[in-house]
């Protein structure tokens, strides 16, 4: 019994019954007492780190749009320039156009897929629809297999007839998948910048220093970049417009003894170019992109010109450059249009592509903070 309910009148309910609290045992305060003045141990460990997002879902989307909207995107260019060559006939250089920009559109699809998702969209997209045909068409004029069509197009196979035998549609192949890595660079590029400004800026905060952190300098990489482009495109044009000539005369039966390795070389030499620039848009997108405009917008003008003004003074510089073997297939077929656009589009592929890694550093450091 406590000292409680020994001094409680009788009869009375227990202490406990009487206050709801349970009676106090002897020593239980000075208990108390003594540990009411320390603080009790912390169970909560060190915060988590924040963990890194998923990308499993961007991969798988990236492929399935590389795989379906690539192909479309190569066919409706291919159709648009079918529509431009002066190989067909009847066909407005209008409605060409609009093919062209309907192929651009899909492409920069798949672009868009590879800056904001993953770049497997263009290097996936490259190597099924581009790259690994246009490397069995090659294989196949080298081993002396004559094609099936020829050198004839219409506007159901879109110029596919001559892209293939010719190591343009190779050469596009590469372009793609050379633009993907560019984009995988670039991105991983945008997260480094923006960590190395975030880092600045924190101490700069440290020090007191209330004089904004101006941003790193990339001159330089746009000016090697664009200096990379304009010095190797010209010269992978050189050699592709050889290499097409040889294969076709190859294929043929025209080309005379070594004529298959001198297009070989000659193709390897404007493939290792042309993935040159397009590696540079890992750095800078600038010189792609200016490459492709030059490739795009010439060619354009050219055959706006011609079909819409007949001016015969174009026919004369037109005629000296197809005299170059090789040339006539670039010119008259106007892959530099097709060439171009695709480099276009792999160039802001890249740009955007750093531009969402700083944006995915940016939320992970915020993140971090919280």
């Amino acid at each position: 019994m406590s000292n409680e309910d020994q001094h409680a009148p009788r009869g009375a309910p227990p202490a406990q019954e009487r206050t709801g609290r349970p009676a106090s045992v002897p020593g239980a305060r000075a208990t108390d007492a003594a540990t009411s003045g320390r603080a009790r141990p912390s169970t909560a460990g060190p915060a988590a780190p924040v963990p890194p997002r998923p990308r499993a879902r961007w991969h798988v989307l990236a492929v399935v749009v590389g795989l379906l909207v690539t192909p479309l995107g190569l066919w409706l260019l291919g159709l648009g320039i079918s529509d431009l060559s002066p190989l067909t006939t009847g066909e407005p250089a209008l409605r060409g156009l609009l093919w062209v920009l309907a192929g651009a559109v899909a492409l920069s699809v798949v672009a868009a897929a590879g800056a904001l998702g993953s770049s497997l969209a263009l290097i996936v997209g490259g190597t099924v629809w581009a790259a690994a045909p246009g490397l069995l068409g090659v294989l196949g004029v080298l081993r002396a297999e004559p094609t099936a069509t020829g050198y004839v197009t219409d506007r159901t196979t879109g110029t596919l007839d001559l892209l293939l035998p010719t190591g343009f549609l190779l050469t596009v192949g590469v372009v793609l998948i050379a633009a993907g890595v560019a984009v995988h660079v670039a991105r991983r590029a945008g997260r480094h910048q923006e960590r190395a400004d975030a880092a600045l800026v924190a101490d700069a905060v440290r020090r007191g220093t209330r004089t904004p952190v101006p941003p790193a300098s990339r001159l330089t990489a746009h000016l090697a970049s664009t200096v990379v482009a304009l010095l190797l495109m010209p010269l992978s044009l050189v050699m592709l417009s050889r290499a097409a000539g040889w294969l076709r005369a190859v294929d043929e039966g025209e080309a005379g003894w070594g004529s298959d390795v001198a297009s070989l070389l000659a193709l390897l030499a404007a493939l290792a170019c042309v993935t040159a620039v397009m590696l540079t848009a890992g750095a800078s997108s600038l010189g792609p992109q200016l490459a492709g405009w030059v490739m795009a917008v010439l060619p354009a003008v050219g055959v706006l010109l011609r079909d819409m003004t007949g001016w015969s003074w174009l026919d004369a510089p037109i005629d000296a450059v197809t005299r170059t073997p090789g040339s006539l297939l670039l010119v008259t077929t106007d892959f530099l249009l097709y060439l171009g656009v695709v480099t276009i589009v792999g160039g802001a592929a890249a740009h955007w592509a750093r531009r969402h890694g700083r944006h995915l550093e940016r939320s992970e450091l915020a993140l971090r903070a919280c």
